[in-house]
């Protein structure tokens, strides 16, 4: 089975108050940092791709091909509140069960195992809402404490070890995603 994911952004608004981040990475002179924004984008993907989630609405389309034989297909990316769109072979197919939530669930019905399709398209939203206040509190500081270690090695390449994400970002992108020991 191959899966081939693609996001689209529905806003263009940033998941953090882009003041807050300023406070946070104790900026001296805040207005001074107008690339504020792009940390914050940047930290947002990589939180996003760590934790398969989309923090704000996103349409999410997913290309499946030579889909396995099981009962059940996880969505790539949550959360998912809304009942997905699928296409088996280009023709619209309605005959799965649905599980909602972060990590979310297709359960396929008897239809889809007789048809044994080489090719599964979905289309669904993704994410926790449409603005700022709607991401929950643990995934916003997770955002801010990678945007902040990015302003901190913004020119650091070689006078220090250079650590990809913060602890934060790992522990909560882990929980979201579903890693447990």
């Amino acid at each position: 089975m191959r899966m081939i994911v693609d996001r689209t952004p529905l806003s263009t608004t940033l998941p953090v108050d882009p003041e807050l981040v300023k406070l946070h990475i104790r900026l001296e002179e805040p207005a001074e940092y107008p690339e504020i924004e792009t940390l914050i984008r940047t930290a947002t993907a990589e939180l996003e791709q760590a934790a398969q989630i989309a923090l704000l609405h996103q349409t999410i389309r997913v290309n499946v091909i030579a889909p396995e034989d099981g009962r059940y297909l996880r969505l790539p990316i949550g959360p998912v509140r809304e009942r997905p769109t699928v296409r088996l072979e280009g023709s619209g197919f309605t005959d799965f069960g649905f599980m909602p939530g972060v990590r979310s669930l297709i359960c396929w019905g008897n239809a889809f195992h007789a048809r044994r399709p080489d090719h599964v398209e979905i289309e669904y939203r993704a994410g926790f809402g449409g603005t700022m206040a709607h991401v929950p509190h643990d995934l916003a500081q997770a955002v801010m404490d990678q945007a902040g270690l990015l302003y901190q090695m913004r020119s650091a390449w070689t006078e220090k070890p250079w650590r990809h994400t913060s602890p934060h970002l790992s522990r909560i992108a882990a929980r979201y995603r579903g890693v447990a020991v």
